[in-house]
Formats: C-alpha cells, sequence, structure tokens
C-alpha cells in the first residue's frame, strides 16, 4: 500500500471538509476536465490508499472530539473538590465562582455510581412466615 501524494493528501482532507469529491478534487488543483469525468472522481475515491487515509483520519478526528473515561471522571472529580471554576457577571464585573453545592453533589452521585457505591440493597428486617404445604397420598 503506497503512501499518498501532497496533492492526493489535500484531494482527501478536503473531502473530509467539504463531504463533496468534485469539490475537493477541484480545490486540490485537478485538472477540470478529468472533472467532468465521473469514472475520474469516482475512481479516485475508490483508490485502497485514498479509502485508507480518509478513514484514518475521521477516525481520527472523531477520537478527539469525544471525552474518553478518564477526562470525564478527571471533570468531575475536578467539580467535587471545587477546583473548577466559571466566570459570571456580577454587577458588570465577571469573577470566578467555583461550582455550587447542588454540582459537587451531583458529581460525587455520579462518581459514586461509576465506583457501584449505590446498591440497591433490600433494608427491611421483616421476615415472613414460610407456609409449607405438603399433600400426602395415604
Amino acid at each position: 500500500m503506497g503512501k499518498l501524494g501532497a496533492k492526493q493528501r489535500k484531494a482527501a482532507e478536503n473531502f473530509i471538509e467539504l463531504g463533496n469529491k468534485k469539490q475537493a478534487l477541484e480545490k486540490a488543483g485537478y485538472d477540470p476536465k478529468n472533472l467532468e469525468k465521473s469514472s475520474f472522481v469516482e475512481g479516485f475515491f475508490e483508490r485502497e490508499t485514498v479509502k485508507d487515509y480518509i478513514q484514518k483520519r475521521v477516525a481520527k478526528i472523531s477520537f478527539e472530539k469525544i471525552a474518553d473515561e478518564s477526562e470525564i471522571m478527571e471533570y468531575l472529580t475536578g467539580i467535587l473538590r471545587g477546583g473548577i471554576t466559571e466566570d459570571i457577571i456580577v454587577n458588570e464585573k465577571i469573577i470566578s465562582k467555583g461550582p455550587s453545592l447542588r454540582d459537587r453533589n451531583k458529581a460525587a452521585e455520579l462518581l459514586g455510581r461509576h465506583y457501584g457505591l449505590y446498591k440497591d440493597k433490600n433494608r427491611t428486617n421483616k421476615t415472613e412466615p414460610i407456609e409449607i404445604k405438603v399433600d400426602v397420598d395415604e
């Protein structure tokens, strides 16, 4: 499997950005005469090297946009401990405010759920009598 040239890479990047094959090739500097041929346009994007490059780039972009578990846990812990602040306007002045007690409690609850601290337990100590019926044929 070969590598993409600079022009091919530019066309692939343009396609990821624009979502339009013909425009992507045009913007990358391909000959407008070739772009009139649908076989050229489709053929370009059917090349294994081009398809692989686009798939890997889209996967990387998606991965970078989605928070992973450790990032979420760090964020919730920051709220719980009051280390994360937000800027608010009070009397035309911007001040940094820590999380409210409600926000900190919610972060604690979410972290507790993640760590399995809250289990449904049957807390009743009532014991119901057990009735056993035996049918004996004599």
